[in-house]
């Protein structure tokens, strides 16, 4: 998160990855790195919010790998599944904004909204 000099919200890292990639692993591989890289130049961050089953399993991968000790069992994925973890961080699921999951309801834009509207109430909560 970053936030302005009153401590409000002021922005948000996109992590983006090469999707034409046809190998998934290589796909979960380059996702795994670029949040490694993120998290590291951001240590304070709060809340985090994964867009996509790929995306929340390499978070969860990338703090178990990273020493966070994980709750047991292991976070689910599912729209709008909230986890507060150990090490501070509040992680936020939501469908990816895919054409396909877009396009057929599954995620509909208040439902994006929500999830947004979730992660701003848990920096706020959070500051």
């Amino acid at each position: 998160m970053i936030r302005d000099e009153n401590g409000k919200l002021s922005g948000y890292v996109y992590i983006d990855v090469d999707t034409t990639r046809r190998d998934i692993g290589g796909y979960v591989d380059e996702a795994k790195k670029a949040i490694e890289t993120q998290l590291t130049l951001l240590p304070s961050i709060r809340v985090v919010v994964a867009l996509g089953k790929i995306a929340f399993d390499a978070y969860l991968t990338v703090c178990r790998d990273t020493g966070v000790d994980l709750p047991r069992p292991r976070p689910a994925f599912g729209h709008r599944a909230t986890y507060a973890l150990p090490h501070g961080v509040t992680l936020i699921a939501s469908y990816h904004p895919s054409r396909q999951n877009t396009q057929t309801g599954r995620l509909t834009r208040p439902m994006f909204d929500a999830v947004f509207r979730s992660a701003h109430r848990a920096i706020d909560s959070s500051a």
